[in-house]
């Protein structure tokens, strides 16, 4: 009864449909990178989640701290599908090979290897 009574807080009966409505995937991210990329004045973080991207959560981390610059970068596992989400979330770089390529020329190709061949959708996330 209380988880139950726990999901109702949400507005939910099933932990799935609050994910999937606020976050844009069914699960929490369950995998990241323990080795945080830090840098003078930014920062990246790695992690999986399910299904899809939680563009949602990065564009409201965006929102609570305006006077930092947000991007975020996903793929699914296949990379048929990717995308770069920046600040002002007008830029999308969709699926191309163009733009996997250029992916390998930035990172290199190890790196994107490496990121992009795995079994969930990967996602990174810099923060400026």
């Amino acid at each position: 009864m209380a988880i139950y009574l726990s999901n109702l807080a949400y507005s939910q009966t099933i932990h799935n449909d609050f994910c999937t409505r606020e976050w844009h995937t069914k699960w929490n991210s369950y995998w990241h990178d323990d080795t945080i990329d830090y840098e003078e004045g930014s920062s990246v973080i790695r992690f999986l989640t399910a299904w899809s991207a939680p563009d949602t959560i990065v564009k409201r981390l965006s929102e609570m701290f305006p006077d930092a610059e947000f991007e975020h970068r996903w793929n699914d596992e296949d990379i048929t599908y990717f995308e770069k989400l920046c600040k002002d979330w007008g830029v999308r770089c969709c699926g191309s090979w163009e733009q996997y390529n250029s992916y390998i020329n930035e990172l290199g190709e190890d790196a994107v290897r490496n990121a992009f061949h795995t079994d969930e959708p990967a996602n990174d996330m810099e923060i400026k």
